[in-house]
């Protein structure tokens, strides 16, 4: 309103020496006089937010939401892949660490059917070689269905022939059919 009455006045009286100072002064006198003018509760809505009591505090919140609500959108915009393959980790099945139980179990039966079955002029490197390879998918077995052992740390022996007979008892009360 200050700016329409310099347009109005100015022209035909010319500009004041200062400006800026006769703009405030107007828009002030403007402002009084409709405040005068004006119902007694008219203008308590304004006047209620700057008492503290609610108009300044929403205005202030909104301040807030209007200017945090980008920074926290791009925020959360540049976590969501990390959050998503979090997800998908939770969700996915875990892996086994070897070959499935069913492979292992069906390779103990045939190697031990190859122990069992070699005539009497078996070479000894490979009968201990395939002692070893069965010793190993035992030891497999057992990391697979939960059974401890002893294989790694018995030497050849009466011992470790002790131990393989107490692990396949172990496999074959956790259900694997071993021979």
């Amino acid at each position: 309103e200050a700016i329409e009455a310099a347009l109005v006045h100015w022209p035909a009286e010319g500009v004041p020496p200062k400006p800026g100072a006769w703009l405030m002064t107007t828009a002030r006198r403007k402002a009084v006089s409709r405040e005068s003018a004006a119902p007694p509760g008219a203008l308590r809505a304004y006047h209620r937010g700057m008492d503290g009591s609610g108009g300044v505090v929403a205005n202030l919140i909104l301040f807030a939401v209007v200017c945090l609500a980008p920074t926290v959108l791009f925020w959360c915009a540049l976590r969501v892949p990390k959050l998503l393959e979090w997800v998908r980790e939770k969700r996915a099945s875990p892996q086994p660490d070897g070959p499935p139980i069913e492979r292992v179990a069906a390779d103990l039966r045939r190697v031990h059917r190859l122990l069992a079955g070699y005539p009497s002029g078996t070479p000894a490197a490979r009968r201990i070689g395939t002692r070893q390879a069965y010793d190993e998918l035992l030891t497999q077995a057992c990391r697979q269905v939960g059974v401890p052992h002893r294989l790694g740390e018995l030497p050849e022996g009466m011992d470790r022939e002790i131990e393989r007979l107490r692990v396949e008892q172990s496999l074959r009360e956790r259900g694997l059919a071993v021979p």
